[in-house]
């Protein structure tokens, strides 16, 4: 296996793996959980993109760096731009869905009230 075989395989991952980052928020159980997981993904994308390729550049030393990053920071700062609007999308579905757990009650009376309502809910 040459250098350039390398340098090759290691564009083809920073090609395709931007593509799975717009369906992270989608795992979440909660909304703030879909932002949050939104957060972590763009930090992964802004720091691991210059990580990984100044690693295969370096290491090839091929001399193609140049026209690889003209190929891949644009799809690297597209998914960047589509992982918050995926986040928020997924947001609004996981707001949108009733949750299992049941409403927190503080007092007596507001417990009863909650009781009452799952008897009788009309």
């Amino acid at each position: 296996m040459t250098r350039l075989d390398v340098f090759g395989g290691v564009m083809y991952l920073l090609f395709f793996a931007p593509f799975l980052f717009p369906l992270a928020p989608w795992f979440a159980k909660r909304p703030r959980g879909a932002w949050r997981v939104c957060y972590g993904a763009i930090a992964v994308l802004v720091l691991l993109f210059p990580a990984i390729f100044s690693w295969g550049c370096d290491w090839s030393s091929c001399g193609q760096g140049a026209v690889a990053i003209f190929i891949l920071a644009p799809v690297w700062l597209l998914f960047a731009v589509i992982t918050p609007f995926s986040a928020w999308a997924a947001a609004d579905k996981l707001a949108r869905t009733s949750t299992s757990d049941p409403p927190r009650c503080k007092t007596p009376t507001q417990r009863a009230s909650v009781r009452q309502r799952e008897i009788d809910p009309f």
